[in-house]
C-alpha cells in the first residue's frame, strides 16, 4: 500500500500513521507520506523511518501539485476540517476547495480507493439558514464527492462523531482537550449544545484502526452502500455526563452551555459489518486517563527546570558583560603593571568566553579582546599597530585561539548531543522490545489458559453427551448452560423449546444473571433471524436490531428446530467472527445431546406417563420435581406449583383440561396416588403469570390450589 494523508492532519491522522509504521515493518513495499503545511509532532524514530514521507507544502503552494504527483499515492485519506476545530477555519488547509483539488488529481492517475474523512454534523439543513454554517460546508463537499461518485471515481466519506485521545501528546484542536486545559486553568468551561443534548465520542485509536481496515479492503463495500460509513461507539452520551465526568475531577469547576448544535449520535452504516469495527474505548471509562495524559502534556510544555531557564544564552546576558569588565579592569591594571605585564588577561578572558559559549562567543571576545588592546597605553596609536607587523600578533592569535576553542565548544556539544539522542532511542527500543516480550508472555500465558480451559469445558460437553443415558432432559439444558457460559464467558444465554405448532418458543432455562426476559416468543417476530434459525444455521445480530439477541442458533430434529438457544447480550469485543464460530461448535455438540434426549423421551413416553394421559408416574415426577426445585434455587428457571384434589373424577378427562389450559413446558403428575392428588409444576410462571394460569382453570372446571411445596405421604 502507499498512502497519502492530507488535509487536516491532527490526532487521527498522527495516530494513523504510527498504527501502519508498527504493522507494515516488516513489508518494504508499504509507504505513507504527509502532505500539509501543519504536519503532525512525531517521535524522531517515527519522523526518520524509512517508509514516511513528509511534504510541508499549503495548498496555495505550488509545490503542493508536484508533491502530489510525486509520491503516486493507491489510497488518499483527506481529512476535511471537523465542526470542532474551531481554531483552523481561517486557512485552505482541510477546506472544500482543497478537497476539490486532491479530488482533481485522483481521477487524473486513477488512485484506487480515495477515503474523505469528516465531522458528522447534521447534513439536513434548511434553505433559509446560513450559508457560512459549518454544516453547509459538510453539504458542499458531500455533494463535490458525489459528483465524483457518478463519474466512477472509488471515494468514499468516513463521517466520525466527536473525537477525544488517550495519546501522551493531546491535540489541542479537539473540543475535550480544549475544555480541560480551560478547566484547568480559567476554573470554567464552555461546552457545545444543552445538557440533554445527545451525543457520541469516539477515539482517535479506534478511528485509525477502522481507516486501516478501509485501506486494506479497499472502498469498494463501502461504495456499494451508498458511499458513506457512519462510524458509533455504540453508546450515545448526555452532554451533562461530560459535565458531571469534569466536575467530578475539577469541584469547582463552573460549566456553560453554548447551545449551539453538537454532533447528534450516528446510525452505523457498514463500518461493522463490511469491514469488522468495533469501538474498544469509551469515552467514560477512558476520561480520567484522558485528561492525566492532556494535563501531564500540558504540564511537560510549560513546566522547565531552573537550569534550563537559565541557558548559556539568557545567563550570557547577565554574565558576560560582568566578566567583560572585570577582564578590561584587570587588563587595564597589569599594562601599568611592571610585576603583572606578562599576564594577558585579554587572552584569558577569550579562552573562557569561547570555552563556555562556542564559535559565536568566542569569536565576539576575540574582537573585544582586540579592541580592548588597540586603546590600550602600550600602542595607542594607528600607525604603531600598522607598521609594525609584530603588533599584529596578539590581535591574529586572539582571533585564532577564540574561533579554534570555540569550534572544539561547538563539536563536543554536537557530540554530546548525537549521543544523548542515540541513548535515548535505544531507551525507547529497549521499552519497546521489553513490553514486546511482556506481551508475548501474556500472551503465551492466556493462550495457555485458553486452550485448557476450553479443552475443560468441551471435555464438560462430551461428558454431559455421554451421561444423557441415566440423565433427565432437565438436567442436560442446565448443563449445557453452564458450558456455554463457562467457554463463552458470557452469563445472558437463554434456552427456548419450539411448540409442537411451531409458532411458539416457551423459555425452558436461563443463565442467572438475565432478570427481565421474555418467557415465551412468537416466532414471527425474530424477524431477520427467523429465516435464518429455520434453515439450521447460527444467525448474528449484525446490525445491532433492538429486541433481539446477539446470537441465536437453532437445535435441529429431522429438519425442523426442536428449540433455540440465545445469547441475549454480547460484550463488544464478543462480536466477532471467532467468537460466532465457537457458539456455533458448541450448540452443535448441544444440539446432538438435546436431540438423543428428546428421542429417549418419546421411547419412554409409556413408562413415565399413565397409559392415555400426559400425566407423570409418581416417582417420575418425583424426579423431575428435585431437578427443577435444584435450578429453582439456582435462579436459572421460575418455579410454580399448584396441587388439585381429583376425588372421584376421571383421570383422562382431568388430563385432557390440563393439557388444553397449561402450556408443553409444564409438567402434570401424580402427587399422591393415595390421596388422589395431582400437581402440576409451572416452569416460569410467577406472579401475576400464576393468577392468571389459576383463572384459566376454574375456567376449565378445575380447582386449584398454589402451594410452596409439594408434601408426599
Amino acid at each position: 500500500m502507499k498512502i497519502l494523508l492530507c488535509g487536516t492532519l491532527k490526532s487521527i491522522a498522527s495516530e494513523f500513521t504510527e498504527s501502519f509504521l508498527k504493522k507494515t515493518d516488516t513489508d518494504s513495499r508499504d509507504r505513507i507520506a504527509l502532505l500539509s503545511d501543519r504536519i503532525p509532532k512525531f517521535p524522531r524514530e517515527i519522523r526518520e523511518h524509512r517508509k514516511l514521507k513528509i511534504f510541508g507544502f499549503s495548498p496555495d503552494d505550488k509545490n503542493f501539485q508536484i508533491a502530489l504527483s510525486a509520491f503516486s499515492a493507491d489510497t488518499i485519506i483527506y481529512f476535511l476540517k471537523r465542526g470542532e476545530q474551531r481554531t483552523l477555519r481561517r486557512d485552505r488547509t482541510g477546506s472544500v476547495e482543497e478537497l476539490s483539488a486532491v479530488l482533481e488529481y485522483a481521477e487524473t492517475i486513477a488512485v484506487s480507493n480515495v477515503i474523505v474523512v469528516h465531522s458528522g454534523e447534521d447534513l439536513n439543513i434548511r434553505e433559509t439558514e446560513n450559508n457560512n454554517d459549518f454544516e453547509h460546508i459538510l453539504k458542499a463537499a458531500e455533494k463535490i464527492m458525489e459528483s465524483y461518485r457518478e463519474k466512477g471515481m472509488p471515494v468514499i466519506s468516513v463521517r466520525l462523531p466527536l473525537i477525544y485521545t488517550v495519546s501522551s501528546k493531546p491535540s489541542t484542536d479537539l473540543m475535550l482537550t480544549r475544555a480541560v486545559f480551560d478547566a484547568k486553568e480559567k476554573g470554567k468551561v464552555t461546552l457545545p449544545g444543552t445538557a440533554s443534548a445527545e451525543t457520541d465520542f469516539i477515539c482517535d485509536i479506534d478511528a485509525a484502526a477502522l481507516l486501516y481496515n478501509i485501506c486494506e479492503e479497499g472502498v469498494g463495500a463501502a461504495a456499494e452502500n451508498g458511499g458513506i460509513i457512519n462510524v458509533t461507539s455504540g453508546h450515545r452520551f448526555e452532554m451533562a455526563e461530560i459535565e458531571y465526568a469534569l466536575k467530578s475531577i475539577f469541584s469547582d469547576l463552573y460549566v456553560k452551555f453554548d447551545g449551539e448544535p453538537v454532533i447528534p449520535p450516528l446510525e452505523e452504516t457498514c463500518g461493522r459489518s463490511e469491514y469488522g469495527f468495533v469501538a474498544l474505548h469509551n469515552i467514560i471509562d477512558d476520561f480520567k486517563m484522558m485528561v492525566s495524559q492532556i494535563l501531564g502534556y500540558k504540564e511537560k510544555v510549560c513546566r522547565t527546570k531552573w537550569y534550563e531557564k537559565i541557558t548559556n544564552r539568557n545567563f550570557m546576558v547577565i554574565e558576560y558583560p560582568f566578566v567583560a569588565a572585570i577582564a578590561q579592569i584587570l587588563a587595564g591594571a597589569f599594562d601599568s603593571s611592571l610585576n603583572y605585564g606578562i599576564i594577558d588577561i585579554r587572552m584569558l578572558f577569550v579562552v573562557v568566553t569561547a570555552s563556555l559559549y562556542g564559535t559565536f562567543v568566542g569569536t565576539f571576545s576575540a574582537l573585544l579582546a582586540c579592541v580592548s588592546l588597540f586603546f590600550s597605553p602600550n600602542y595607542g596609536s594607528l600607525d604603531v599597530i600598522l607598521y609594525n607587523p609584530e603588533n599584529w600578533v596578539p590581535f591574529a592569535l586572539y582571533l585564532i585561539i577564540g574561533a579554534v576553542l570555540g569550534y572544539t565548544k561547538d563539536r563536543h556539544d554536537e557530540e554530546k548531543r548525537i549521543y544523548e539522542d542515540e541513548k535515548a532511542y535505544l531507551i525507547d527500543t529497549n521499552e519497546y522490545l521489553s513490553s514486546i516480550c511482556n506481551e508475548a508472555l501474556i500472551n503465551k500465558e492466556n493462550y495457555k489458559d485458553q486452550l485448557l480451559g476450553y479443552k475443560d469445558s468441551f471435555g464438560k460437553v462430551f461428558s454431559a453427551v455421554r451421561r444423557l443415558d441415566n440423565q433427565m432432559l432437565e438436567y442436560v439444558y442446565s448443563e449445557a448452560i453452564g458450558i456455554i457460559e463457562d467457554i463463552l464467558d458470557n452469563e445472558s444465554i437463554a434456552i427456548y423449546t419450539v411448540a409442537s405448532n411451531g409458532y411458539y418458543a416457551r423459555l425452558a432455562m436461563k443463565s442467572k444473571n438475565l432478570k427481565e426476559i421474555d418467557k415465551s416468543i412468537k416466532i414471527d417476530n425474530l424477524a431477520d433471524a427467523k429465516d435464518t434459525l429455520l434453515n439450521g444455521k447460527v444467525w448474528y445480530n449484525s446490525g445491532l436490531a433492538e429486541g433481539l439477541p446477539s446470537y441465536a442458533a437453532p437445535i435441529m430434529s429431522q429438519g425442523k428446530p426442536v428449540a433455540f438457544i440465545f445469547i441475549m447480550k454480547a460484550k463488544l469485543n464478543q462480536l466477532s467472527l471467532y467468537y460466532s464460530n465457537i457458539f456455533s461448535v458448541l450448540c452443535g455438540l448441544v444440539q446432538d445431546a438435546l436431540v438423543r434426549a428428546v428421542k429417549e423421551e418419546k421411547a419412554q413416553e409409556n413408562i413415565k406417563y399413565i397409559e392415555g394421559t400426559r400425566v407423570h408416574r409418581e416417582e417420575d415426577f418425583k424426579k423431575i420435581y428435585d431437578a427443577n426445585i435444584l435450578l429453582s434455587e439456582s435462579e436459572k428457571i421460575g418455579l410454580s406449583l399448584i396441587e388439585i384434589k381429583t376425588g372421584d373424577r376421571d383421570l383422562n378427562d382431568i388430563s385432557s383440561r390440563l393439557e388444553n389450559s397449561l402450556r408443553e413446558t409444564d409438567t402434570i403428575g401424580i402427587v399422591s396416588e393415595r390421596e388422589n392428588i395431582l400437581g402440576v409444576q409451572l416452569i416460569n410462571t410467577v406472579g401475576q403469570d400464576l393468577g392468571f394460569v389459576l383463572n384459566r382453570l376454574r375456567s376449565a372446571g378445575i380447582a386449584a390450589n398454589p402451594v410452596k411445596v409439594f408434601n408426599r405421604t
